[in-house]
């Protein structure tokens, strides 16, 4: 059959859709697959692995790189893309320590702050940035300068605009000035050489001091032009790199951010003080910060926390928090007592947050940390949650429930006994030395037995996800629980520091008639000393 004209006409390809002549509404949306922001915002793990970091990572910088090309295809399409570009400035995935070693951070900072001071309609549309560490300890110091200079330009000021106000106007009557504050006084080049006493730019103290205050007043800068921001995550190896200056922001005529979400591994009080709206905060310190009466998410990891230290931060927080989150990583311990008094324990931390029992909905207790020695004589086992009436979520380490103090109650009842009454969700993860499985799978099958007898109880549990692989060799706790509606699942809770092919730790001293254990063996139970009836 011999096609007509007007079927050759139908099928050219200047009648086929093509990318160019797409409504812009729907071009968003095909672009905006490039962007985080765009895909509903980041979601912040609770456990991680590097491996599926690198490739997070790696995907995302390839993202950026398409929404940079598809600027030079055309005017229209470097207009769609131009702005989803500018959603966020993350470079990397923002778990991972190093950024990617193809992608180099050198100058970018200080370009993407010229052009947000020169283009105020693109900084109007950044939602999200991620100061990385690499970013702030490969900067140029003139171009560092040139470009806090221009941000301040932006704003209607100048450097030394900005800092005449925090300069005494009596210097005779201060003690002769810091490296810090040369280095400040050198930066808005109105420094007295006299004080200097022969310390140069180039001398290593004086730079690095002068790179720590141009490194401050660059973060300080960028924030400060960008009125939208609601993600900021700063990582610093040196916190007064990566600190935010609040003198600055006030010399800028900033009083207040509009900041929803922090991420970072110091506090910054000039920032915290500045985002009075602050909703969600993810700190890697155990260190004390200003009262957030809107604080509605608090995460705490990294770092070891006891009952009063975290009792210290929870009293600045008002009645209305609804996540809480703490990841006992990054240290080991030799034994589970000997914790104690460094990290909050389970029945401390629901004492704590109890004053919030009417609006938590998702808790996040991680204590899992390596240990030396199989011994846990004084950890109590957790107290109901029954009171919580809001909690959805719910993540604990199966030693909160099932340990050596709890081994006199009956084991079918101990969860149940737990469960706050609206539970969703609920992820078991197994500790360093996890109690026998069976424990567990008593728990799990007397819950499915309560639920057939009584469909009222935790009407809303759909799922319980946990990494103990014996609950899998058969299917009947999979069973019982599905036929109540209940999905059992295997899942590996990984983190940077723990991973499910970890080796047992080494020899530890002699200490409070502790034995050294053997490195093999240290799995199989602590090894009795001479005063073992003591412990």
């Amino acid at each position: 059959m011999v096609e007509t004209r007007s079927q050759r006409r139908a099928i050219s390809p200047a009648t086929l859709p093509t990318l160019l002549n797409l409504p812009s509404e729907l071009l968003r949306e095909i672009l905006g697959y490039f962007c985080f922001h765009c895909r509903g915002g980041l979601k912040e793990p609770y456990w991680t692995d590097l491996e599926s970091e690198q490739r997070l990572s790696a995907t995302y910088l390839k993202d950026r790189q398409t929404l940079a090309n598809l600027c030079l295809v055309s005017r229209r399409l470097r207009h769609i893309a131009q702005d989803i570009l500018h959603h966020e400035f993350l470079l990397g995935h923002p778990n991972l320590p190093d950024l990617d070693t193809s992608f180099s951070p050198k100058g970018r900072l200080t370009a993407f702050v010229r052009t947000v001071a020169s283009r105020p309609d693109l900084a109007r549309l950044v939602q999200s940035v991620f100061v990385h560490p690499d970013l702030i300890l490969c900067l140029e110091p003139q171009d560092a300068q040139d470009a806090c200079a221009r941000a301040a330009e932006a704003l209607g000021s100048n450097l030394v605009e900005v800092w005449r106000p925090r300069k005494s106007s009596d210097d005779a009557e201060k003690p002769p000035p810091s490296r810090y504050e040369l280095s400040r006084q050198d930066l808005l080049k109105k420094g007295n050489d006299d004080d200097r006493n022969g310390i140069g730019q180039n001398s290593s103290p004086y730079s690095g001091m002068y790179m720590r205050v141009l490194s401050s007043e660059l973060n300080t800068a960028l924030i400060a032009l960008l009125p939208n921001l609601q993600y900021l995550k700063v990582k610093s190896k040196d916190r007064r790199r990566g600190d935010v200056a609040m003198g600055t922001l006030n010399g800028l005529g900033i009083t207040e951010l509009s900041l929803k979400t922090l991420d970072t591994d110091f506090i910054s009080t000039g920032l915290m003080w500045s985002a009075t709206d602050l909703e969600t905060l993810n700190i890697e310190s155990s260190t004390s910060f200003p009262d957030m009466p809107n604080l509605k998410t608090l995460r705490i990891k990294k770092c070891k926390i006891s009952e009063r230290i975290l009792e210290q931060r929870l009293s600045t927080l008002s009645g209305s928090l609804c996540a809480f989150a703490y990841e006992a990583s990054g240290f080991n311990q030799k034994w589970i007592d000997d914790s104690a008094q460094y990290v909050v324990q389970p029945p401390g931390a629901v004492r704590l947050l109890r004053r919030f029992h009417a609006t938590l909905k998702s808790l996040h207790l991680d204590l899992r940390f390596r240990l030396h020695l199989d011994l846990d004589l004084e950890m109590k086992p957790m107290p109901s949650l029954e009171d919580f009436t809001e909690l959805e979520e719910l993540f604990i380490a199966t030693n909160a429930v099932y340990n050596t103090r709890s081994e006199d109650l009956d084991d079918d009842l101990s969860l149940i006994n737990l469960l706050p009454p609206n539970i969703v969700s609920i992820s078991l993860a197994e500790p360093d030395f996890p109690r026998a499985p069976e424990r567990l799978q008593k728990g799990l099958l007397g819950l499915a037995t309560l639920k057939a007898r009584d469909p009222r109880r935790f009407p809303k549990l759909k799922r319980v996800k946990c990494d103990v692989k014996q609950l899998f060799e058969n299917s009947s706790t999979e069973e019982a629980l599905s036929k109540v509606g209940i999905e059992l699942g295997y899942r590996e809770f990984t983190r940077p520091d723990w991973s499910y092919d970890r080796k047992p730790l080494g020899r530890v001293p002699y200490t409070f008639g502790v034995w050294e254990p053997d490195p093999v063996e240290g799995h199989q139970g602590h090894v009795p000393g001479p005063s073992d009836d003591d412990l």
